[in-house]
């Protein structure tokens, strides 16, 4: 039996005409998996996918995105009792530090990136979403448990993570970033990226600078990752922004596309789940 939640922007009214309809399929085991998933993405959702036993272990540990989803997500299909039951394990962690210094590590991918029009909506979407997810992890530290960006931006103006004047920024960032993710290729400008990193570098990391890399320091990106991590997955992006042009590239893409499957499976299986 499977546990089906509808969650994301469009529950909190803040989405745009870009945004996700973003679900999450809670499954107590594989069986069909691939097929109830597709059923859904057929019908325009971006769907997260989740092993029970898996988001009974990230509930209980203080897990900040299971917590959005069964808190207040709408459950499209499933047993409300194990919905119930998800909602009265969830423990906050001690501190959220550690994920925060992840966010950290992953940006070391900015440090050499191609320069071209595709990779700078790359590099606005890596920036948007690690801030993003910093800033929730800092409020969280403070005992304060916000997903939606409406709510995450004036809580953290409130605190003094952000200023009011970056606001319009961030917002502009979140739509580009949804524009990237729906398959078009928005014009970046430098002046957006500029503000960015000086949000990212007040919020999450002073000591990281965007640079743009060589040939043989941006093919080499995702070998400095660790293998089926985020940060990996990220740099495998790059790299497909850098060789945009070449269709032996797509089945990276595809990967791209479905970060809960790369980050699971591992990048081998992931990347060659769809090659026959």
């Amino acid at each position: 039996m499977s546990l089906v939640i509808e969650f994301g922007s469009r529950q909190h009214g803040c989405h745009d005409s870009h945004s996700d309809r973003d679900l999450m399929l809670i499954y107590d085991d594989s069986y069909q998996l691939s097929e109830k998933k597709y059923a859904f993405e057929r019908l325009g959702y971006s769907v997260t996918v989740c092993s029970r036993k898996k988001a009974n272990y990230l509930s209980k540990s203080g897990g900040l995105f299971i917590r959005h989803v069964v808190f207040e997500g709408r459950m499209v299909d499933g047993n409300i009792k194990q919905l119930k039951s998800l909602r009265s394990s969830w423990m906050a962690a001690s501190n959220y530090d550690a994920e925060i210094h992840s966010n950290q590590e992953m940006l070391a991918v900015l440090e050499r990136v191609p320069n071209n029009q595709l990779a700078g909506a790359v590099i606005n979407d890596i920036l948007i979403c690690s801030i993003r997810n910093v800033l929730i992890r800092k409020l969280a530290n403070e005992g304060v448990y916000l997903f939606s960006w409406k709510d995450v931006i004036r809580e953290s103006v409130t605190r003094g993570f952000i200023k009011h004047n970056e606001i319009a920024a961030l917002l502009l960032a979140r739509r580009l970033k949804n524009i990237y993710r729906n398959g078009a290729k928005p014009i970046i400008n430098d002046q957006l990226i500029g503000a960015l990193e000086s949000i990212s570098r007040n919020v999450i990391d002073k000591s990281r600078k965007i640079r743009f890399g060589k040939h043989r320091e941006i093919i080499s990106l995702p070998d400095d990752q660790d293998t089926g991590s985020y940060a990996q997955l990220r740099a495998i992006e790059l790299v497909c922004s850098y060789y945009s042009f070449d269709k032996s590239m797509n089945k990276y893409i595809q990967a791209i596309k479905d970060p809960n499957y790369f980050c699971n499976l591992g990048p081998n299986k992931a990347i060659n789940r769809d090659a026959a």
